[in-house]
This record gives structure tokens, C-alpha cells and sequence, in this order.
């Protein structure tokens, strides 16, 4: 038997840059891991299986993992295997759940089996099940995202910042958050003008997601619990990839523990505090 961590994520900005012809659209956002995690098992098995500590994850050719060891098995034709996948990461939060599980399911069937798979190779195998699932092989865990969120490559250092993760009742789809994306004006960005270290307040600077023009008018109450961090003192607050759940960054952990204190006081919000990786 063999294990591994499967971090999330939050999104430090998130910019649409435009539609493509194949109907996608291309982004440039700046990610980094946090210290939510779920926890995968892999073992060996007569038959393959997913199971999980929690019912609402599929466990058929659904599951993504499912999708990673289809990959691998028709390229080194690998034997069944068990993979017992423990969620704490909620899903359709717009904290990477899914992809994450994508590649921490790759390491371990490399792991595993001695397989020795590139770092080329792993990503093409990636990038074949899901857009935004490449960042997650990108060992500093801080990664520009570009395309459409498959083309990757290494981010600044980011302070490891307090965070405080919100997440309501309901659950964005990535589908719905692209139906009603409006493009804006403004989309002249550039990796290259971001410094090789981005100190606290800089990071605070950054803080934007062009899916919050769209996705609060649909869902205000996600515009709400932004307001309200911001109110409790978050230095800064932001709704993550496509949503639902919205992260504040905190220095005072004072403020940050009542700001959890008042959300958990509804009985309909997960939240966690966490850090940046």
C-alpha cells in the first residue's frame, strides 16, 4: 500500500482573455496550493476500485482517477488496483478537488508501479482528462496558468499568507461560470512584469477574478460573504476559480478566527483556515 497528499488550490487572479475558435476560452491566472488536502490509498487488487469516505464522489469511469489509470493502463498495461480516495476538498468550490485527485492518482500509479514516466509524459496524460489539471505536477506549487489553464509554468514566491476558505450551501459549475462570461476590455497582461517574489501587500494588489462580475449577479450571496470578510478584516477577498467557495487573506489571526466564528454560526457554510504552501 502506498498514499499520497492531494492538495487544493485557490486562485491568486484570474484573468479571460478571450474565446477561442474550438469554443474554450483562454485565461491567465496565477494559482498556488494550500493546506487543504485529501489523502489518496492505492493497493493492490483483483479487480480495480474506487471507493471513498464520502457518497457523492463517483466512483465509475466518471471519477477522474478512474480516467488517469485508463490512461496508464493502455500505454504500460499496468494490473487492477484499489484506490481508496478520503475528501476533506468540497467539490465544485473552485479549489481544484478533481484535478488534484488527477495527478496525485498519476504520482502514485508511477510510485507504485516503478513506471519512472517523465515529467513530458505525465503532463500529456494530464492534460488529456482536464484543462487545469497540469498545474498540480508543478513542484513549487505556485504556477502561472495560461490557454486553457493546461499551459503552465513556474510562479513567483508567494508569502505564506492566513486564509480563511467560505463555502456556501451551493456549488458552481465550471460550465455555468464560462455561460455567462463576459469579456472585458482590459487584457493586456503579462507573467513577465510580476516579480520574481511577490511580498504580502503586492499579493493583495493582485487579487481579482473576472468570473466575480458574472457569477455574483447569479449568485449574490457569494458577493455577500466577500463583503463580509472584508469586513471582519480580511486584507483582501476572493472568490476562487469558478467558485463557489471565497478565500480571505488575513495577517490579524484574531480577526480571522471571529470572521469564522460568525460564518460557522449560520450552520450552512464550510469553512476552514489553511495557508498558502
Amino acid at each position: 500500500m502506498d498514499f499520497i497528499r492531494s492538495y487544493a488550490k485557490i486562485n491568486i487572479f484570474l484573468h479571460i482573455i478571450d474565446k477561442r475558435s474550438d469554443g474554450y476560452h483562454n485565461i491567465f491566472s496565477l494559482m498556488t496550493k494550500i493546506g487543504l488536502y485529501d489523502t489518496i490509498f492505492i493497493e493492490k487488487s483483483d479487480n480495480f476500485k474506487i471507493d471513498s469516505n464520502v457518497r457523492w464522489l463517483p466512483t465509475d469511469e466518471n471519477n477522474i482517477v478512474y480516467k488517469i489509470y485508463q490512461k496508464v493502463k493502455e500505454i504500460y498495461d499496468i494490473p487492477p488496483v484499489r484506490f481508496s480516495i478520503f475528501k476533506n476538498i468540497p467539490a465544485g468550490a473552485g479549489l481544484g478537488g478533481g484535478s488534484s485527485n488527477a495527478e496525485a492518482g498519476l504520482t502514485l500509479l508511477d510510485r507504485y508501479f516503478g513506471l519512472n514516466m517523465g515529467y513530458q509524459e505525465k503532463m500529456d496524460i494530464l492534460r488529456s482528462v482536464g484543462s487545469d489539471t497540469a498545474f498540480f505536477l508543478v513542484k513549487d506549487g505556485v504556477a502561472y496558468a495560461e490557454g486553457r489553464g493546461e499551459i503552465v509554468s513556474k510562479g513567483p514566491l508567494l508569502p505564506k499568507a492566513k486564509i480563511l476558505l467560505v463555502k456556501p450551501s451551493f456549488s458552481v459549475s465550471t460550465k455555468e461560470a464560462y455561460s455567462g462570461v463576459k469579456l472585458r476590455l482590459t487584457n493586456n497582461y503579462n507573467k513577465d512584469k510580476i516579480q520574481s517574489f511577490v511580498g504580502y501587500g503586492d499579493m493583495i494588489k493582485m487579487l481579482e477574478n473576472d468570473f466575480e462580475y458574472t457569477i455574483f449577479e447569479k449568485h449574490p450571496e457569494l458577493g455577500w460573504i466577500k463583503k463580509m470578510l472584508s469586513n471582519f478584516g480580511a486584507d483582501g477577498a476572493l472568490m476562487s476559480g469558478s467558485g463557489s467557495t471565497v478565500y480571505g487573506l488575513f495577517s490579524d489571526e484574531k480577526k480571522m478566527n471571529e470572521a469564522e466564528r460568525f460564518f460557522r454560526k449560520f450552520n450552512i457554510y464550510w469553512t476552514l483556515k489553511t495557508t498558502i504552501l
